[in-house]
């Protein structure tokens, strides 16, 4: 799962990913029981994420020299839940990747969550093992309610490691942010005029509006998409900046 947004400056990165766990332990039923401990912080126990104050905490723990001088630069924020063998999925992690500008106003925000066997998640929150991939799309809606990316998608196996990414443009100006297609690439109402479809064919593809943008889905599913598949995602959100 990876989410970018070319950010507004004045806003608070920690109230949204506050909202980001929020909606996440609302809307799927296997990250409820999640408690998440910083990377390479010593002797933290495992806390709850909820709030903005939750993860400016956990930042704290991560980032202690910034947090006394009242700094802001860019930074990355890596937690993993505590309790493998109490969510469904196993081990997750989440990488929080935050940019700033000179000033250390917000650039840009990157969300990246790695579940370690997705596939467990059929049926997750429908209770049926059915590869309707129900947990994912809840993570993914989460993620965009409380992010607001430019772009975000879910992908797994040889088509994240071996895909082409493609760039989008959100602010027209030449500042390219990289997106990852994946069986479901959601586009923010920014970028969403960027697609291309003459590239997809409606019978593997389909485009529906989502929270305020675009959703593009490969139809046969997350375990059946393929590199090429990916590519042919790619080419056609790809932007060609003069």
């Amino acid at each position: 799962m990876n989410a970018v947004s070319a950010a507004d400056p004045t806003a608070d990165p920690f109230d949204l990913l506050g909202n980001m766990f929020d909606a996440l332990e609302s809307t799927s039923g296997f990250w409820a029981s999640a408690r998440w401990v910083p990377v390479s912080a010593d002797h933290v126990p495992g806390v709850r994420l909820r709030t903005a104050e939750d993860v400016r905490n956990i930042d704290a723990w991560l980032t202690p020299p910034m947090a006394l001088e009242g700094r802001f630069p860019r930074h990355d924020i890596r937690v993993v839940n505590a309790d493998h063998m109490g969510v469904v999925g196993g081990a997750v992690e989440l990488v929080i990747r935050v940019v700033t500008g000179d000033d250390e106003s917000l650039d840009r925000l990157a969300v990246t969550i790695n579940i370690e066997r997705p596939k467990v998640l059929h049926g997750a929150v429908s209770g049926q093992r059915s590869p309707d991939e129900t947990a994912l799309r809840a993570v993914l809606n989460a993620v965009v309610e409380g992010v607001r990316p430019d772009v975000a998608s879910v992908s797994g196996g040889a088509p994240l490691l071996a895909c082409n990414g493609f760039g989008l443009d959100p602010a027209g100006d030449g500042e390219l942010i990289t997106g990852i297609p994946g069986w479901l690439t959601y586009l923010g109402p920014r970028v969403r005029h960027h697609i291309d479809g003459a590239t997809l064919d409606p019978g593997e593809f389909s485009a529906s509006p989502s929270s305020g943008g675009l959703l593009v889905e490969y139809i046969d599913g997350l375990f059946a998409l393929g590199v090429d598949d990916a590519n042919r995602i790619a080419a056609a959100l790809d932007v060609e900046v003069d």
